[in-house]
Protein backbone atom coordinates (compact mmCIF):
# COMPACT_ATOMS: atom_id res chain seq x y z
CA UNK A 1 0.00 0.00 0.00
CA UNK A 2 1.46 3.38 -0.97
CA UNK A 3 -0.03 6.47 0.66
CA UNK A 4 1.10 9.97 -0.24
CA UNK A 5 -0.63 12.94 1.40
CA UNK A 6 -3.32 10.80 2.96
CA UNK A 7 -4.36 12.32 6.29
CA UNK A 8 -1.27 12.37 8.57
CA UNK A 9 0.72 10.08 6.26
CA UNK A 10 3.01 12.12 4.00
CA UNK A 11 4.71 9.35 2.02
CA UNK A 12 4.42 5.84 3.41
CA UNK A 13 4.66 2.33 2.03
CA UNK A 14 2.96 -0.42 4.02
CA UNK A 15 3.96 -3.97 3.18
CA UNK A 16 1.38 -6.66 3.77
CA UNK A 17 2.25 -10.32 3.44
CA UNK A 18 -0.31 -12.99 4.20
CA UNK A 19 -2.94 -12.35 6.84
CA UNK A 20 -2.66 -8.98 8.53
CA UNK A 21 -4.33 -7.53 11.59
CA UNK A 22 -4.34 -3.77 12.15
CA UNK A 23 -4.29 -2.95 15.84
CA UNK A 24 -3.57 0.16 17.82
CA UNK A 25 -4.92 2.78 20.14
CA UNK A 26 -7.83 5.01 19.17
CA UNK A 27 -6.82 7.67 16.62
CA UNK A 28 -3.64 5.79 15.66
CA UNK A 29 -4.53 5.51 11.94
CA UNK A 30 -6.25 2.15 11.52
CA UNK A 31 -9.36 3.67 9.91
CA UNK A 32 -7.19 5.99 7.82
CA UNK A 33 -5.49 2.99 6.19
CA UNK A 34 -8.76 1.10 5.75
CA UNK A 35 -10.43 4.15 4.20
CA UNK A 36 -7.59 4.53 1.69
CA UNK A 37 -7.83 0.89 0.61
CA UNK A 38 -11.63 0.99 0.46
CA UNK A 39 -11.63 4.22 -1.55
CA UNK A 40 -9.53 2.60 -4.28
CA UNK A 41 -11.14 -0.84 -4.22
CA UNK A 42 -14.66 0.61 -4.53
CA UNK A 43 -13.60 3.24 -7.10
CA UNK A 44 -14.61 6.04 -4.75
CA UNK A 45 -17.95 4.60 -3.66
CA UNK A 46 -17.30 4.76 0.05
CA UNK A 47 -18.29 6.59 3.20
CA UNK A 48 -15.20 7.40 5.21
CA UNK A 49 -14.38 6.42 8.78
CA UNK A 50 -17.18 3.93 9.25
CA UNK A 51 -14.79 1.58 11.02
CA UNK A 52 -14.39 4.19 13.76
CA UNK A 53 -18.16 4.74 13.80
CA UNK A 54 -17.68 8.46 13.25
CA UNK A 55 -20.79 8.81 11.07
CA UNK A 56 -18.60 9.55 8.05
CA UNK A 57 -17.47 13.05 9.06
CA UNK A 58 -14.30 12.74 7.00
CA UNK A 59 -14.22 13.63 3.32
CA UNK A 60 -11.75 13.29 0.46
CA UNK A 61 -10.46 16.89 0.67
CA UNK A 62 -9.96 16.43 4.42
CA UNK A 63 -7.92 13.28 3.87
CA UNK A 64 -5.64 14.80 1.20
CA UNK A 65 -5.15 18.16 2.92
CA UNK A 66 -5.21 16.59 6.41
CA UNK A 67 -8.14 18.23 8.16
CA UNK A 68 -7.14 19.12 11.70
CA UNK A 69 -10.39 20.36 13.22
CA UNK A 70 -8.55 23.20 14.94
CA UNK A 71 -10.18 26.64 14.77
CA UNK A 72 -7.12 28.64 13.74
CA UNK A 73 -5.73 26.02 11.32
CA UNK A 74 -8.20 23.99 9.30
CA UNK A 75 -5.69 21.86 7.34
CA UNK A 76 -2.15 20.65 7.90
CA UNK A 77 -1.44 20.99 4.15
CA UNK A 78 -2.43 24.35 2.67
CA UNK A 79 -2.76 25.40 -0.94
CA UNK A 80 -3.00 22.96 -3.82
CA UNK A 81 -2.35 19.39 -2.63
CA UNK A 82 -2.21 16.09 -4.51
CA UNK A 83 -2.58 12.74 -2.82
CA UNK A 84 -1.95 9.19 -4.05
CA UNK A 85 -3.27 5.84 -2.91
CA UNK A 86 -1.86 2.80 -4.70
CA UNK A 87 -2.44 -0.88 -3.97
CA UNK A 88 0.00 -3.41 -5.39
CA UNK A 89 -0.97 -7.05 -5.87
CA UNK A 90 1.03 -10.12 -6.83
CA UNK A 91 -0.55 -12.97 -8.76
CA UNK A 92 1.33 -16.09 -7.67
CA UNK A 93 -0.08 -18.28 -10.45
CA UNK A 94 0.92 -15.91 -13.24
CA UNK A 95 4.02 -14.60 -11.42
CA UNK A 96 2.99 -11.03 -12.25
CA UNK A 97 2.27 -7.79 -10.43
CA UNK A 98 -0.47 -5.26 -10.96
CA UNK A 99 -1.29 -2.02 -9.21
CA UNK A 100 -4.59 -0.19 -8.90
CA UNK A 101 -4.80 3.29 -7.50
CA UNK A 102 -6.03 6.84 -7.55
CA UNK A 103 -4.56 10.32 -7.83
CA UNK A 104 -6.46 13.05 -6.01
CA UNK A 105 -6.08 16.80 -6.58
CA UNK A 106 -7.46 19.05 -3.84
CA UNK A 107 -6.85 22.43 -5.44
CA UNK A 108 -8.26 25.53 -3.82
CA UNK A 109 -11.14 25.54 -1.39
CA UNK A 110 -14.07 25.89 -3.78
CA UNK A 111 -13.15 23.68 -6.73
CA UNK A 112 -14.34 20.08 -6.49
CA UNK A 113 -11.72 17.48 -5.67
CA UNK A 114 -10.48 15.83 -8.88
CA UNK A 115 -9.70 12.10 -8.96
CA UNK A 116 -8.51 9.67 -11.55
CA UNK A 117 -8.31 5.92 -11.07
CA UNK A 118 -5.81 3.71 -12.85
CA UNK A 119 -4.36 0.24 -13.30
CA UNK A 120 -0.90 -0.85 -14.37
CA UNK A 121 0.83 -4.19 -14.72
CA UNK A 122 3.88 -3.30 -12.69
CA UNK A 123 4.82 -3.04 -9.04
CA UNK A 124 4.80 0.26 -7.19
CA UNK A 125 7.90 2.42 -7.61
CA UNK A 126 8.71 6.01 -6.59
CA UNK A 127 8.90 7.35 -10.15
CA UNK A 128 5.18 6.69 -10.57
CA UNK A 129 4.32 9.38 -8.02
CA UNK A 130 7.24 11.79 -7.71
CA UNK A 131 9.44 13.60 -10.25
CA UNK A 132 12.33 15.85 -9.23
CA UNK A 133 11.09 15.74 -5.63
CA UNK A 134 7.61 17.00 -6.61
CA UNK A 135 4.45 14.95 -6.09
CA UNK A 136 2.74 14.48 -9.45
CA UNK A 137 -0.75 15.97 -9.90
CA UNK A 138 -3.40 14.14 -11.94
CA UNK A 139 -2.25 15.82 -15.17
CA UNK A 140 1.48 15.27 -14.47
CA UNK A 141 0.84 11.67 -13.39
CA UNK A 142 -0.86 10.85 -16.70
CA UNK A 143 1.99 12.45 -18.68
CA UNK A 144 4.63 10.55 -16.67
CA UNK A 145 2.80 7.21 -16.87
CA UNK A 146 1.30 7.12 -20.38
CA UNK A 147 1.01 3.34 -20.58
CA UNK A 148 -1.28 2.98 -17.55
CA UNK A 149 -4.98 2.28 -18.04
CA UNK A 150 -6.94 5.32 -16.85
CA UNK A 151 -10.57 5.45 -15.79
CA UNK A 152 -12.20 8.85 -15.77
CA UNK A 153 -15.49 7.70 -14.29
CA UNK A 154 -16.31 5.48 -11.33
CA UNK A 155 -18.18 3.15 -13.66
CA UNK A 156 -15.09 2.68 -15.87
CA UNK A 157 -12.88 2.15 -12.83
CA UNK A 158 -15.20 -0.47 -11.37
CA UNK A 159 -15.21 -2.37 -14.66
CA UNK A 160 -11.40 -2.18 -14.95
CA UNK A 161 -10.86 -3.24 -11.34
CA UNK A 162 -13.33 -6.11 -11.71
CA UNK A 163 -11.27 -7.39 -14.63
CA UNK A 164 -8.01 -6.94 -12.71
CA UNK A 165 -9.34 -9.04 -9.84
CA UNK A 166 -10.74 -11.77 -12.05
CA UNK A 167 -14.24 -10.54 -12.85
CA UNK A 168 -15.38 -9.85 -9.30
CA UNK A 169 -19.16 -9.67 -8.98
CA UNK A 170 -20.70 -6.17 -9.23
CA UNK A 171 -22.11 -6.67 -5.69
CA UNK A 172 -18.55 -6.27 -4.38
CA UNK A 173 -18.82 -2.51 -4.87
Amino acid sequence: IRLINWHYLNNETITIDGHTLLTGANASGKSTIMDAMQFVLTAGETQFNLAANDKGKRDLRGYVKCKLGIDDKEYLRNGDVTGHVALEFYDEKADTYFTVGTVIDAFGELAPVKTIFYRTYEPINDSMFVSDGKILSTVEFRKSNPLFEYYLTKKEAKRGFRNAFGSVNEDFF
